[in-house]
């Protein structure tokens, strides 16, 4: 069994490759799919963060006010690390749980925070994607409808990637067409099976 972390920067285009991946039978462990499903109205997280933010971040139907949220946690550096205080335990837990529950023979972790986290001590091998500011940005403002000032604050606040890049064993650089990316991800997963085979 052989466990692949995938990361980059948001709104790199993680998605894109662990989507791919799956055709080679592949399990996916989502960060991101975990926290969204951690999220739900009534759940431990959102407990605790009504607990130390405030009730005025849950909305009447139970659910969190993420471009609230956002707003606060990414404008002040205190808030931040008392959101990653509540959530980062579960989520490592969930991940956890999720990797020894596994029925594959590889799986592929895709976290934003992965390095940031310490997950690199859980994989064989990790995968870094590279990708222009301006191109995150741009993703971002397009994919959740936020203002420019918050996706440039939400990329800030992420290690850059040159610091990412020496714990990488993959560079995949997602800056040209989304064939080139994908063929660097085949690739990679290929040269990483023939420490199993």
């Amino acid at each position: 069994m052989g466990v692949i972390g995938l990361t980059g920067g948001i709104a790199s285009g993680k998605t894109l490759v662990s989507d791919h991946m799956r055709k080679f039978d592949v399990d996916v462990i989502d960060g991101d799919v975990i926290t969204h499903d951690l999220y739900a109205p009534g759940s431990e997280i959102l407990k605790e963060i009504a607990g130390v933010f405030g009730e005025k971040y849950i909305l009447a139907d139970g659910n969190l006010d993420r471009t609230a949220l956002r707003e606060q946690v990414f404008s002040d550096m205190k808030n931040k690390e008392s959101l990653e205080r509540i959530v980062h335990p579960i989520i490592r837990r969930e991940i956890m749980k999720a990797l020894l529950q596994s029925e594959k023979d590889h799986q592929l972790l895709v976290l934003p925070l992965l390095i940031e986290g310490g997950y690199q001590c859980w994989c064989d091998e990790l995968w870094l994607l590279r990708v222009d500011k301006k191109c995150q940005v741009d993703r971002l403002i397009r994919r959740d409808g936020i203002t420019r000032k918050l996706a440039e604050e939400m990329i800030a606040s992420q290690m850059p990637f040159d610091k990412k890049r020496r714990f990488a064993d993959r560079i995949i650089d997602n800056r040209g067409s989304r064939e080139k990316t994908l063929y660097q991800a085949e690739k990679s997963f290929f040269r990483f099976l023939k420490k199993f085979y």
